[in-house]
Order: C-alpha cells, then structure tokens, then sequence
C-alpha cells in the first residue's frame, strides 16, 4: 500500500486507477498497491517520464560519487552499502565491521567482519545463489 505520509504524486490513468510516484524516488511508478506499473502506463497518466528519468539517473549518480569520496575518505555512513550481488549487501556496521545482509535484508550474522573478508563472502553467497558453473579447481566462474 502506498505510504502517503511519505510525499507521493497521484496521477489518475485515463482507465480511472491511481498511478504514483514517492517525490524521493523520481520515475518509480507504482499503482495504489504498490506494485510496479511501468514508464508507458505513467506517461499515460500524465507524468513527465523523460524528465523523471533523467533525475533518477543523476541521483544514481551522486548516490555512487558519494559513496567513492566516503569509500577513499574512510568515512563510511553506517547502514552503507558496499557491496551488493544477487541480493547480497555487504553493510558498513559501527566500528569499521561490515556485516552481510540476505536478500531479504536480514542480517545474516551478528558478527561483523573486515570489507574484503565481506566482500568475498557476500560473492560466494551470490554465485552459489545463481548457480553458476564450477571450476575443476571448485571455484565458480
């Protein structure tokens, strides 16, 4: 159900239903259920969908910036992600750990672990989840 506290745009389709879009998530177009609708349904009722797009691209963009000038700064929020696969997100924890999140948003251990240590975990998670082939050697490719 959509969140109307959030701030949400309602446009209504020429066939009567309610299309939406939360104002901090530009050109996600959801129906009044939440479930996803798509940009041509969106432009029908009404929405500026090239415009949306084009901030939703440059938030993506800032959101990366951001994260390689925390990342080179060694300043990383807690609750960050860096690192994701399949589902799979390394989180950035207190205290420098990094925990992995199922892709769920669970987290799958109270025991936090250094970035390369995550990372590598989070990747191994992630191939077996895709079932990718293996190697003779037993890794995956």
């Amino acid at each position: 159900m959509i969140d109307l506290n959030r701030g949400v745009t309602m446009r209504t389709h020429p066939q009567g239903f309610y299309i939406c879009m939360y104002k901090d998530a530009p050109g996600v177009y959801l129906d009044i259920n939440g479930r996803d609708v798509g940009e041509k349904m969106a432009k029908a009722a009404g929405f500026p969908v090239k415009e949306f797009a084009t901030e939703r691209l440059r938030q993506l963009k800032l959101k990366n910036a951001m994260a390689e000038i925390n990342a080179e700064f060694g300043k990383l929020p807690e609750g960050d992600v860096v690192f994701e696969k399949s589902g799979y997100h390394v989180v950035h924890g207190s205290a420098g750990e990094f925990f992995i999140e199922d892709p769920d948003g669970n987290r799958m251990s109270d025991k936090g672990s250094s970035k390369p240590d995550a990372i590598a975990l989070a990747e191994q998670l992630a191939t077996v989840e895709t079932n990718e082939p293996e190697d003779q050697d037993g890794t995956q490719t």
